[in-house]
């Protein structure tokens, strides 16, 4: 029998899984001038956050422009949590 952590695991990454598809499938369809202006958007809004926070929506961002699927994409993003020294912020 599993645990009721094993079990929340499991709801969890499905959940990302699944949004990280809906955000591939979304990227893939918008005309190059609005993938443009998401990327700006994206960087302004994210001026503040942290810097983890900010390589994050830029990996997921990076695997969308280069056409990754969701274990390749969920790749780039465990990469860009890796680099990441603990408690590193925008300041």
């Amino acid at each position: 029998m599993r645990s009721y952590g094993a079990l929340y695991m499991d709801d969890r990454e499905e959940k990302l899984k699944d949004q990280i598809q809906k955000f591939l499938t979304l990227y893939h369809v918008l005309p190059s001038e609005v993938k443009a202006k998401l990327e700006i958007e994206l960087g302004g809004r994210l001026k503040n956050e942290s810097i983890e926070t900010q390589k994050l929506y830029f990996a997921l961002l990076d695997a969308a422009k280069d056409g990754k699927d969701i274990p390749e994409t969920i790749g780039y993003l465990n990469q860009a949590h890796l680099s990441t020294p603990p408690g590193e912020s925008a300041g």
